[in-house]
């Protein structure tokens, strides 16, 4: 499910959930239906929670934050919103309160230095990361001179049906978008999360290619295998190091222009 509104901006789960209902195409007809099947429940315990009083319980929160693509932090926010609703006192519902209250804060701050995204809802996850395709067709049709579906299909020896149909389901998401015959990135974000199937599908496909790669190696690429013996004292601190160098890497591209296609794969792991 897009995430068209703003978790961050409501103090109610349910007025947020039918905010996004309300904002998808046919004014999200249907999206009970998919929601109860996602849950295992009835669409009429989904229609007594979101249109009457009854509240959720914790898990089918947890399980609906799934099926809103939800990130770590928009779960935890999202949790707090549940709690504070089924709180059976004043008390414990000011409690909550003030916790969201103070959320709300922080990401008030946040919204002025990030760009508005939407994220894929739980579907099209599942067939985004489900090859390695998917992003490299994302990214090589953001390469000016990379712009059609034949191009495309070239520069990645991929059939030309098999591109044309990626593309449609990238634009149709927002992944990409198309203006004057012109493909460019589009808002919406990707994020395989750690405690999802997708974060091994993601990790599985590139190293896959990186694999395949190795027997056409040339002068541009570089292959860094290193099994090691060292002190606990440097390992913690190159773990640490290595996300922060990931990070002025990850800045550094976002603000380059889009001429060529790398992937990086960096694995540290204890054997």
């Amino acid at each position: 499910m897009n995430k068209l509104q703003n978790l961050f901006d409501f103090d109610d789960y349910k007025s947020y959930f039918n905010s996004v209902v309300e904002s998808l195409p046919n004014k999200g007809r249907g999206e009970y239906r998919r929601l109860s099947q996602h849950l295992g429940v009835s669409t009429t315990l989904v229609s007594q929670v979101f249109k009457g009083d009854k509240q959720l319980s914790l898990e089918l929160a947890y399980d609906l934050s799934q099926f809103l693509g939800l990130d770590r932090d928009e779960t935890n926010y999202f949790m707090l919103l549940v709690e504070k609703e089924k709180a059976g006192s004043f008390k414990l519902k000011q409690f909550f309160s003030d916790q969201i209250k103070s959320i709300q804060n922080e990401a008030k701050k946040l919204t002025n230095i990030m760009p508005n995204q939407i994220e894929l809802k739980e579907a099209a996850k599942s067939e985004f990361y489900s090859t390695w395709c998917y992003t490299a067709v994302r990214l090589t049709a953001d390469i000016p001179d990379l712009n059609d579906p034949t191009a495309i299909a070239n520069r990645l020896g991929l059939p030309i049906s098999l591109v044309q149909k990626v593309l449609t389901f990238l634009l149709t998401n927002q992944l990409l978008t198309l203006n004057d015959n012109n493909l460019a990135l589009g808002p919406t974000r990707t994020h395989a999360a750690r405690d999802t199937v997708h974060f091994q599908r993601h990790h599985q496909n590139w190293r896959m290619q990186s694999i395949n790669r190795i027997s056409q190696v040339n002068d541009d690429d570089i292959f860094f295998t290193a099994p090691m013996v060292l002190s606990k004292d440097l390992a913690e601190e190159l773990r640490q190091r290595i996300p922060r160098i990931l990070k002025e890497i990850t800045n550094e591209v976002t603000q380059s222009p889009s001429e060529t296609t790398r992937c990086l794969c960096i694995d540290w792991f204890r054997f």
